[in-house]
């Protein structure tokens, strides 16, 4: 299922990403593919927003980094954060 601003579609659908880029969604996208993903079963959403996000730079680096609190933050899924 495809959730985003015009909300949300239960029926099968391709998504186009041209140079990181969503460009298109549509039942029927022709287009020569360097590589595909089967996200069938899965809930496929936007990218989350933390508006409270604690990062512990600086003084406390032992536990977190700007850097590595931004990984974390972009391997589950959110896109923007707002540090506290």
């Amino acid at each position: 299922m495809i959730v985003n601003a015009d909300g949300e579609s239960s029926s099968p659908q391709n998504i186009l990403i041209e140079k990181g880029v969503i460009s298109k969604i549509g039942k029927a996208i022709s287009a020569d593919a360097k590589k595909t993903i089967d996200a069938g079963g899965k809930l496929i959403l936007p990218g989350f927003i933390d508006l409270h996000a604690h990062l512990r730079e600086p003084g406390h680096e032992d536990k977190e980094t700007i850097e590595t609190g931004c990984q974390a933050a972009a391997k589950g899924g959110f896109t923007t954060i707002f540090c506290m």
